[in-house]
């Protein structure tokens, strides 16, 4: 009878803790909730502050919900794990300074056969003009 009634107490104990825990897991939800949801606000404030984007739903608190209720329904299953790896490496290569200047290079300079052209020609002009400044020096002042 003590073993029944201690191990009704246990059983209760338990069932106590686990409502407890739960409740705790709960309160921790909605504080990362609120926390998500302050953040989602300041990330909406600096969006339409730097003019990135417009808010014509009237406080910035509406575009927040609606931002939030944008992955409502959205199913994640055709998505291939292996695409966060591409993604990283991706973003890693035009990190790099080089990647972008090269990017810059091809579509401003060279994206059409006149700006080759043109581009061209003023390398070479300014070739020359080194040439002639480096010769005019070179008469001026004799080699020792």
């Amino acid at each position: 009878m003590a073993e029944a009634v201690s191990i009704e107490i246990q059983q209760e104990l338990n069932a106590s803790r686990e409502i407890e825990t739960e409740n705790t897991e709960s309160q921790k939800e909605a504080n990362i909730s609120n926390e998500n949801k302050s953040q989602y606000e300041r990330d909406i404030d600096l969006l339409c502050d730097n003019g990135i984007i417009r808010n014509y739903l009237g406080d910035n608190e509406t575009a927040t919900s609606l931002v939030n209720k944008l992955n409502i329904h959205v199913s994640l299953s055709g998505i291939n794990p292996n695409h966060n790896c591409i993604f990283k490496e991706l973003n890693d290569f035009y990190k790099k300074p080089w990647h972008k200047w090269k990017a810059t290079l091809r579509h401003q300079y060279f994206s059409t056969p006149w700006r080759i052209a043109s581009t061209i020609a003023a390398i070479i002009l300014l070739m020359f003009t080194f040439i002639q400044t480096v010769c005019s020096i070179i008469q001026i002042v004799p080699i020792v």
